[in-house]
């Protein structure tokens, strides 16, 4: 996605002075004087200085070279320019709603400092109300900073407050470009990007960065997209900059289309695509008419590599999106080439509301191409509470889709708190889906997350997970471990977690379900309250099932009160569970079905609908837990499940879901912690 409308350069009003001016360090306090010294700046073949004096300045100002020579423009000086005040609420710069405040052009290079401004009361047809800098260059493009302004009350068709463009169609390095402790607010864009508007375009250049620090972008409107931020990079063949954002607030913007808060694109053609890293940004309070109402992070790649995504310590809370994604949308795109990885890390998503699919967040990672290596996808240590989704996923929804034949990607969530969200169809918590065409499908490693008080209007009050091949595609495992799922509902059906795989040429996914606990989950009209396991394929057995040591207690249901496995042709391994005090009419503990073998040892339960193929060491007594009025499903001293179960169990853990190593056997997802024996020490007799 590309959106070129350069800042109304008045290319005829080219102003250039006679040969031999000096360069100059202006100190200027009237609007005519800081005009007077942008003409001079502009042809005197050197680097300037504008200083400017502290005050009001009413005017339109202009800016052109082509010299490729650096400007600096700052505001907050004394009379005669002997001291300075750096606030810009002390130097104001009003463009009385007649053009852009203030348009710098150059056309050969030439870095560029603006400082100390507030730029206010600009109206222009084109890109830039308060502020419009465009850079063109085949050698290299220098460094930019926009320092420590204030952009009150511009607008533009494109970037209200601020615009951008940036081309660059040499071979070597692009310079940095720093936006950093500014203001944009009420600033108002009759397309995109009602505070600023970015773009760089860039064809074999290698490297550069443009930082984007510790902004306050609130009240901005956006009439098409991009109610705060939109910004852009384009690489043919080389490596795009770096696109970091730290420390940047967020707050009250709108879209009338996608992106409340902001937009970050990066699109390579054979190259690799900028990354977009974000750290300690807060975001709150967006509202987009589209989809993402907080962030859009989007990475594209056509035969090269797409950018890394890298979203850490960032709070997103109170969002509305009337489409896909309350708070953050995240979109890698490999047409052909390699997906790079996507790490969402140390988050807190709380209050947004999608009125389409992801109320936290909406992740949809597609690698197109046969030839396209996957990547990795992480999800890691999140808050993830109190979302709301009208459709699919309330607390988060994520696509997964490969047409790869080269290997399979991977989607990690681990340690994430995904609590109180609400989804009005599938998966409360959240709904993950692994879809492979004739490629590999993307493995899922679900670990150490807490589900709890999550709510489905239909399936999974925890946790939805599909993972499919409609074509000639292979589905990689699943492994769902140490996780907690308490307290979950779902209207009609799977309280806490339903899965399903299927493959219509090749197995189903093998699936693991080890160390979870998953207990006071409720289906309210049918299904299972507890866990739906199946694994199906459409001309070849089902993948295989190992469930150890977890413990499936006081769910809930009419139909199944613990755990449902349905099979096709393969083997289900359940081996040290408790699962036992589940409620049902039908089959309170576990109902066992279809065609395949299903083995159970060492497990405590009291009831189960089905048969086993072979089993041994089972048990029903109650397994003491510590306080179960206090959601307390550890052990206590003199569970009968103390030693009862098997280390030659499939899949057996080596930690319990704590971490605690396991020394001995115990059933369930806990392990009784083994004694501590004292030192001894040595007696040395002399």
């Amino acid at each position: 996605m590309t959106r070129k409308l350069l800042c109304t350069f008045f290319f005829l009003a080219l102003l250039v002075l006679p040969p031999g001016a000096d360069a100059a360090d202006f100190c200027v306090s009237d609007a005519a004087a800081l005009q007077t010294a942008l003409n001079t700046a502009s042809a005197n073949t050197e680097d300037d200085v504008v200083r400017v004096v502290q005050g009001t300045y009413y005017g339109n100002f202009v800016y052109t070279s082509s010299q490729g020579n650096a400007l600096e423009v700052r505001g907050g000086f004394t009379a005669g320019c002997g001291g300075r005040t750096l606030n810009p609420a002390n130097t104001v710069l009003d463009g009385q709603n007649l053009d852009t405040v203030l348009r710098v052009t150059n056309y050969n290079n030439g870095s560029l400092v603006v400082e100390g401004f507030t730029l206010q009361a600009g109206d222009v047809f084109g890109s830039g109300g308060g502020l419009c800098v465009g850079q063109v260059s085949d050698t290299a493009l220098s460094t930019v900073g926009i320092l420590d302004n204030r952009f009150l009350s511009n607008q533009a068709t494109n970037g209200g407050g601020l615009s951008l463009d940036l081309d660059f169609v040499g071979t070597g390095s692009p310079g940095d470009v720093s936006v950093a402790r500014n203001t944009f607010s009420g600033n108002q864009a009759f397309d995109y990007a009602g505070g600023v508007y970015v773009q760089l375009d860039m064809y074999e250049a290698t490297g550069g960065a443009i930082y984007f620090t510790g902004n306050i972008l609130t009240g901005n409107t956006a009439h098409e997209g991009e109610g705060a931020i939109y910004l852009y990079s384009y690489v043919t063949s080389g490596h795009g900059p770096d696109l970091l954002f730290t420390g940047n607030t967020l707050t009250g913007n709108l879209s009338y289309g996608y992106g409340g808060g902001v937009y970050l694109g990066s699109v390579s053609a054979s190259g690799t695509a900028s990354s977009l890293l974000l750290d300690g940004e807060t975001v709150s309070g967006n509202t987009a008419y589209g989809a993402a109402g907080g962030l859009y992070l989007y990475t594209q790649t056509y035969q090269g590599t797409t950018g890394e995504i890298r979203l850490t310590g960032c709070t997103i809370s109170d969002n509305t999106a009337y489409d896909e994604a309350g708070g953050l949308y995240l979109y890698p795109y490999a047409t052909l080439g390699t997906l790079g990885p996507v790490t969402v890390s140390g988050n807190s998503l709380t209050g947004n509301t999608s009125y389409n699919r992801g109320g936290g967040f909406y992740l949809y990672a597609v690698s197109n191409g046969q030839s396209t290596i996957p990547g990795a996808v992480s999800i890691l240590d999140n808050t993830i509470d109190s979302n709301t989704a009208y459709q699919d996923g309330g607390g988060g929804y994520a696509y997964l889709g490969s047409d790869s034949t080269v290997g399979a990607g991977s989607l990690s969530l681990a340690r994430n708190h995904c609590s109180f969200n609400r989804s009005y169809t599938n998966g409360g918590g959240l709904c993950l889906e692994m879809s492979g065409g004739d490629g590999y499908a993307f493995g899922l490693d679900l670990r150490g997350n807490t589900f709890s008080g999550n709510y489905a209007g239909d399936q999974a009050g925890g946790v939805h997970l599909r993972s499919y091949c409609y074509m000639n595609g292979t589905l990689s495992p699943i492994d769902i471990r140490d996780n907690l799922l308490l307290g979950n509902s779902a209207r009609e059906h799977y309280g806490a977690l339903f899965v399903s795989s299927y493959a219509s040429n090749h197995p189903g996914s093998d699936l693991t379900l080890v160390n979870n606990v998953v207990a006071e989950n409720l289906a309210e009209q049918g299904g299972v309250g507890g866990v739906y396991c199946q694994s199906n394929s459409g001309s070849s057995p089902g993948g295989e099932m190992v469930i150890t040591n977890n413990t499936i207690t006081r769910n809930a249901s009419p139909y199944v009160g613990g755990l449902q496995l349905s099979l096709d042709d393969n083997t289900a391994h359940f081996y040290n569970n408790i699962i036992r005090g589940n409620q049902s009419s039908l089959a309170a503990d576990f109902y066992v079905g279809g065609s395949g073998t299903a083995e159970a040892f060492h497990n405590n339960y009291t009831y189960m609908m089905g048969t086993w193929a072979s089993e041994g060491g089972n048990f029903d007594a109650d397994p003491l837990f510590r306080d179960i009025g206090l959601n307390d499903y550890r052990l206590s001293r003199g569970s009968p499940c103390i030693g009862a179960g098997t280390r030659a169990a499939p899949g057996f853990p080596a930690a319990d879901i704590e971490g605690r190593p396991r020394g001995r056997a115990d059933v369930g997802a806990y392990a009784f912690p083994l004694p501590i024996l004292p030192a001894i020490l040595p007696i040395i007799l002399e």
